[in-house]
């Protein structure tokens, strides 16, 4: 499959990061934004998202990992996030991890499906067969991001809104 904005993207992973990073360029809310190209990236971000869902779905090796997230509901999340200032919003394999000034946004988060973790601190959202259920409470981050990798990045503050 040819993509324009997602063609270095080689997994499902890389489709939700390259995905957000996008967003913090091209959504209209930013200082950068630009609603056409946004459109496209939009666009492009479902056809990469069920792609890279599928071919992660149908390999033998993970049959029983699938994850039930659509791009639909990704795309809303990193939109509401990428609005609310103080958050860092973390991605470690297909979950995401939320830190920073999340007390005044607790029932918007909540409100995403994310759930709190109180041995770590944080808020996470994961919609799938949980394979890291098991682990999730005795493993720390810094365990969990050299076992899945992990982009950070922070909401931005000075948002341009469009009234």
């Amino acid at each position: 499959m040819k993509f324009n904005y997602f063609r270095e993207c080689k997994t499902l992973e890389d489709v939700k990061k390259a995905f957000r990073t996008l967003a913090k360029l091209y959504h209209p809310d930013m200082k950068t934004g630009d609603t056409e190209k946004f459109k496209a990236i939009n666009n492009e971000y479902e056809e990469a998202f069920e792609y890279f869902k599928n071919d992660y779905n149908n390999k033998a090796e993970n049959k029983n990992k699938q994850n039930k997230e659509t791009p639909e509901e990704f795309r809303e999340i990193i939109n509401v996030l990428i609005r609310l200032e103080g958050l860092e919003i973390e991605i470690c394999g297909t979950w995401l991890w939320l830190s920073g000034n999340t007390y005044k946004y607790r029932d918007i988060i909540k409100s995403l499906k994310f759930k709190w973790s109180n041995s770590k601190k944080e808020w996470y959202f994961y919609n799938g067969i949980d394979e890291m259920l098991k682990i999730r409470g005795s493993k720390t981050m810094e365990e969990i991001r050299k076992k899945y990798g992990s982009e950070v990045f922070k909401s931005n503050s000075t948002l341009n809104y469009i009234s």
